[in-house]
């Protein structure tokens, strides 16, 4: 089975992002970020959301440094996910989109 991306309609992977993701050598901070970009694959999700997933058991919200700590999370990611078909890509699309972040499809 394969499966198309809604937005391009190029084919990404052979399994649903989360399907694809799960053989991922993922720390639990990780799993949280990637569960929640493809719970909403293929829209985005904002930085404070993500933080909020990060941090959603801690009473005090977190550290704070919460935002450094997911840019860490982040670029641990971007380094993991391609072996596994799939990139959380760097914003650099203008005003406002900085702080929002989604799982993408790497071509093969």
């Amino acid at each position: 089975m394969s499966f198309i991306c809604p937005c391009c309609g190029s084919p990404i992977a052979k399994a649903a992002p989360i399907e694809a993701l799960d053989a991922a050598a993922l720390s639990p901070q990780e799993r949280r970020v990637v569960v929640a970009l493809a719970g909403i694959y293929p829209r985005s999700v904002e930085r404070r959301a993500l933080i909020d997933t990060l941090y959603f058991d801690d009473p005090n919200g977190g550290p704070e440094c919460a935002n450094n700590v997911l840019g860490m999370v982040l670029a641990r990611l971007r380094k993991k996910l391609p072996s596994h078909g799939w990139t959380i890509p760097k914003n650099c699309a203008g005003a406002g989109s900085n702080n929002r972040y989604r799982l993408v499809a790497v071509s093969a």
